[in-house]
């Protein structure tokens, strides 16, 4: 009796251990729109902990040899805080490659901040891949990757990359969809499970989003999304569409299963969930031991006081994006002798919601963290009329308004009768004023035209010291 007992339990034993096998776990952690924050905005999240996050789950997944942990990031790593405005991303992509050790991370449109040829230095120095199937270089080497392939546990998994136009000059960009069926009708033949990282924005009206490439590319199993810095777990049509806020105040966590024998994926299994990286989680102690010496050498200068704001003057975004934008025309005016009719500037640029009281050098780097260069160029009177009604807003998204130093446009306030209009933008902007017009895509505006070559800035100082000069000039110095 007892030994057909140990038969029976033997046999249900292989039998349990069989179906278990044949089932891959898989749990994938995500972030976006990280924007380089180190110990997180506010001292929310942030990479440091982040990265005890990724060694605690590593740690306690590989007790399960049927259990595999990939980490992505859908785009905005590089950039966005004083860290990187000092170093260039040095010091976040060494802690990526040492620490974090994602899969792959996308390109978004601020890793192109500090140029193209820093952002191919960052690769060949980490080795991690940065993916992008709808960029190209209009010459030159091209470090970025369409795709990767990777197995976990006898699975191949495919992870594809796009992002939005967004993008400096030099790269030849080309439409999300297309690219993205084309990187997919490569890949289905070879792998089991798609992954799209995405940096397009989930629901942006103007071109493509998450939820276009959702409903209108068949094939992407999990959509992991970026920059338009919301909260998403959605499923459109057969396709799972994830996002997870910014600056690594939580990561989205998926798990689920592969069938072996089924050849799928298990969607009963499917789970998602946001981790708080602000709760119960340690900055990671190796890499802040290594953060703090970075910082005693490079950044502790910029921690000195700087202004005295007092009042309600710029206790707003609206308020401190108006005063950058007047500055920016000011500055430019002054510098270049040359004429300006009209200055622009992306409400987005502004990073901080106001500033009040005394400040620092990098409360003053955090206003505007990013490297942009004044532009100016000129158009024809019908150049100026496209560019006032298409740059206004972009696909509604606030932190993408647009805002002028003239009210041309608005009810009762034409633009003035001219043959010629000098623009100046930072170059994030007006690159696509310029393209826009140069394309030709609006009927109504079929004689827009620019007028000669615009002229990059780069002799004058970034948009950053450009800010702080107009503080500083209207403040003082403590």
């Amino acid at each position: 009796m007892i030994k057909r007992i140990s038969i029976i339990v033997l046999v249900t034993f292989l039998f349990t251990q069989q179906i278990y096998a044949e089932q891959v776990k898989f749990v994938i952690v995500h972030t976006n729109d990280v924007h380089s924050y180190v110990e997180g905005a506010d001292n929310k999240g942030g990479i440091l902990r982040l990265a005890t996050y990724l060694k605690d789950i590593r740690s306690k997944e590989s007790r399960d040899s049927n259990s595999s942990v990939l980490y992505l990031d859908s785009g905005d790593y590089l950039s966005g805080s004083l860290v990187s405005f000092v170093d260039k991303g040095h010091f976040v992509m060494w802690a990526a490659r040492y620490f974090l050790k994602p899969a792959a991370i996308a390109v978004g449109n601020h890793e192109f901040d500090f140029g193209r040829e820093n952002l191919n230095t960052q690769i060949n120095k980490t080795g991690i891949p940065l993916l992008a199937c709808n960029l190209e270089p209009e010459n030159g080497r091209n470090l970025l990757t369409p795709y990767i392939v990777r197995m976990y546990n006898g699975i191949k998994v495919g992870i594809i990359s796009v992002t939005l136009k967004d993008i400096q000059f030099g790269l030849n960009y080309f439409s999300p969809v297309d690219r993205l069926k084309r990187a997919i009708k490569e890949l289905e033949e070879d792998v089991e499970i798609i992954i799209v990282i995405s940096h397009l924005g989930y629901n942006l009206k103007n071109g493509a989003s998450d939820i276009v490439l959702a409903e209108s590319v068949d094939g992407i199993d999990f959509l992991f999304g970026a920059h338009t810095h919301e909260y998403v777990n959605e499923k459109i049509n057969n396709t799972y569409v994830f996002q997870a806020g910014n600056y690594a105040e939580k990561a989205g966590k998926l798990e689920f299963y592969y069938d072996k024998n089924k050849k799928e994926i298990d969607k009963d299994s499917i789970r998602h969930t946001f981790i708080d990286l602000t709760k119960n989680v340690e900055e990671h102690k190796l890499l802040k031991a290594q953060y703090v010496k970075y910082k005693k050498k490079h950044l502790d200068k910029y921690f000195e006081p700087a202004i005295n704001v007092n009042g309600d003057e710029l206790n707003s975004r609206h308020k401190l994006s108006v005063f950058a934008l007047h500055a920016l025309d000011e500055y430019v005016k002054e510098k270049t002798k040359e004429p300006v009719d009209i200055s622009a500037l992306v409400y987005g640029n502004i990073r901080v919601p106001g500033i009040q009281g005394v400040k620092t050098y990098k409360d003053i780097v955090d206003i505007c963290p990013f490297y942009l260069f004044p532009v100016r160029f000129c158009v024809n009177k019908q150049g100026m009329e496209y560019i006032i009604k298409h740059f206004q807003y972009d696909g509604g998204s606030k932190t993408n308004r647009i805002i002028y130093t003239e009210n041309w446009g608005e009810t009762g306030i034409n633009i003035p009768e001219k043959d010629r209009f000098f623009i100046v933008a930072p170059d994030s902007i007006a690159k696509f004023m310029l393209s826009a017009i140069r394309s030709k895509r609006d009927d109504e505006f079929a004689d827009a035209k620019v007028i000669g070559q615009e002229q990059v800035l780069t002799k004058l100082d970034i948009l950053q010291k450009i800010i702080k000069n107009a503080l500083t000039k209207k403040y003082g110095i403590q």
